[in-house]
């Protein structure tokens, strides 16, 4: 059996596209745990209509607290022997639960990952696959995989992975709550503590992009949550003396930080180099010399490190905007 966790919360707009696509799976031994997250639109009468489509289907309730808690209430009630987690806005090939646990079983791994459509509308030209340059054919172990995620080759969202459930239980594989970025730190824990990880080399998961997607808001809160997720990683490796390739290591420093100064001045027009080195998040900070000579860091990041070091960065930002 599988078990689906999924939170809703006023996905009326799509919550059907996303059940119509479990329902149609070629693998049928499904677990499926809707958490209503105190939805006040029309969600619920929607998946209401799939409790007799399915044979095992559970709708649990809260108030509105964030798609963690939701996700943390569904915990304690799988059932199956293999977990995955999916976003309401989002659907499935109708072939991935099946391709996703045939690749576990026959070669006994803990997670199986998939390439996934980063999915705009039926006939975007935006629409694109996110592929891994992996080998299909292999079993990686927890040390391989963790440096793909510190090389930003491997993200950390849910969606697209697939897991032996005794691991989760086994971590107690819960997020933090009311963060916008939960699943990052949670996932490279899972992958660090798995006995090995393999890939399927073909997308299987539609990723919408919404406007109105939290991961799309620009503010505090956004670049607060960031920090705290990528910095959890960090403080993890050095914490339990994880022996991560340092280079990769190096670069994920580099990366987040280039990442973190948009959420950052983003979230505040006053925000600049001289509050952020006056904050926590000057732990972040990295020199020129450790970025500007690597094949691995992009010319825009370097571009934009190189004018955040020099106090450039949000004076050039706001006039490109005018």
């Amino acid at each position: 059996m599988i078990s689906i966790i999924i939170p809703v919360y006023n996905v009326e707009e799509y919550i059907k596209e996303c059940l119509d696509s479990l329902l149609m799976q070629t693998y049928k031994d499904l677990q499926i745990l809707i958490v209503d997250d105190g939805s006040t639109d029309k969600t619920m009468d929607i998946v209401k209509d799939y409790e007799d489509k399915f044979e095992d289907f559970t709708i649990l309730y809260q108030k509105n607290q964030g798609v963690s808690v939701a996700r943390n209430t569904a915990f304690d009630y799988i059932k199956g022997e293999y977990t995955i987690y999916i976003d309401p806005d989002d659907f499935l090939e109708l072939d991935m639960l099946e391709n996703m646990y045939n690749r576990a079983e026959k070669v006994n791994v803990d997670i199986v990952i998939s390439e996934y459509y980063v999915y705009y509308d039926e006939k975007d030209s935006r629409n694109y696959i996110e592929k891994y340059m992996i080998d299909p054919r292999r079993i990686y172990n927890n040390y391989e995989v963790m440096n793909l995620m510190l090389n930003y080759e491997l993200q950390g969202q849910l969606w697209n992975k697939f897991f032996r459930t005794e691991l989760l239980k086994q971590i107690e594989f819960k997020f933090e709550p009311h963060r916008y970025i939960q699943d990052a730190f949670p996932v490279f824990k899972a992958i660090h503590l798995s006995k090995g990880i393999a890939f399927i080399d073909k997308p299987l998961y539609y990723y919408r992009q919404r406007a109105t997607s939290t991961v799309h808001k620009k503010n505090a809160k956004l670049a607060e949550d960031y920090y705290f997720a990528m910095s959890s990683i960090i403080n993890y490796i050095e914490d339990k003396n994880i022996k991560v390739d340092k280079k990769s290591l190096n670069i994920f420093r580099i990366k987040v930080l280039s990442h973190f100064i948009a959420h950052y001045t983003n979230a505040h027009e006053e925000n600049n180099l001289k509050s952020f080195k006056e904050s926590k998040y000057n732990e972040l900070s990295v020199k020129n010399k450790d970025f500007l000579f690597l094949n691995e860091i992009s010319k825009d990041d370097k571009l934009k490190l190189f004018l955040w070091n020099c106090g450039l960065y949000p004076v050039l930002k706001k006039i490109k905007n005018r």
